[in-house]
């Protein structure tokens, strides 16, 4: 109840360590099947910030855009964070990165579930790698501006099974974080 139930344990994002306040189904603002793209909007996500996110696949590689936008009534900066799980071992490409160091979870409900948690300063660009299953992916991220990158073992279902868990956290009134996952090799169809 204390983390599966919560928004911790979902790819979304999260303000001031917290997710969705309510239930709001927000908007498709764009559908294109032949594209294979979907654009949505969330603006009564919290009383306190809005969110969109944008998911297509273009070339073999899927992308994901996600933004969180505190209010204009809202006053000064909020801590606007973005969840990535995963089956797959993450790692972090190393020449992208900072120096990492072990740490405490952010402030928020549930974070105190993960384990083994290295936090590095982040540039607006990173890579990182997932091993899954025999297949190599690689994953850009592109963000709106200099943050902290959690990388952790979270809780996974059914227990106690783990999974991989990279959160994302930008300082200030606007955000974005963009993902381009592609596979190393292209997958063969076996038939």
């Amino acid at each position: 109840k204390d983390y599966f139930h919560r928004a911790i344990s979902h790819n979304v994002p999260l303000v001031d360590g917290q997710g969705q306040v309510g239930w709001n189904p927000g908007e498709i603002i764009k559908f294109d099947a032949k594209k294979a793209s979907l654009v949505t909007s969330q603006p009564e996500y919290r009383p306190d910030a809005a969110a969109s996110r944008e998911v297509s696949i273009q070339e073999g590689q899927l992308l994901d855009r996600v933004t969180v936008r505190v209010k204009p009534a809202i006053q000064g900066e909020k801590r606007l964070g973005f969840l990535f799980h995963s089956d797959c071992q993450i790692e972090l490409v190393k020449e992208h990165m900072g120096p990492g160091a072990a740490g405490v979870p952010p402030v928020g409900n549930g974070f105190s579930f993960w384990e083994r948690i290295i936090v590095h300063q982040s540039l607006r660009d990173v890579q990182a790698r997932l091993y899954c299953d025999g297949n190599e992916f690689i994953a850009d991220l592109r963000m709106s501006a200099v943050g902290k990158i959690y990388t952790a073992i979270a809780p996974s279902t059914p227990l106690p099974k783990k999974r991989y868990v990279v959160y994302v956290e930008i300082v200030g009134r606007d955000a974005s974080i963009e993902m381009k996952l592609r596979p190393v090799r292209p997958f063969v169809k076996v038939l």
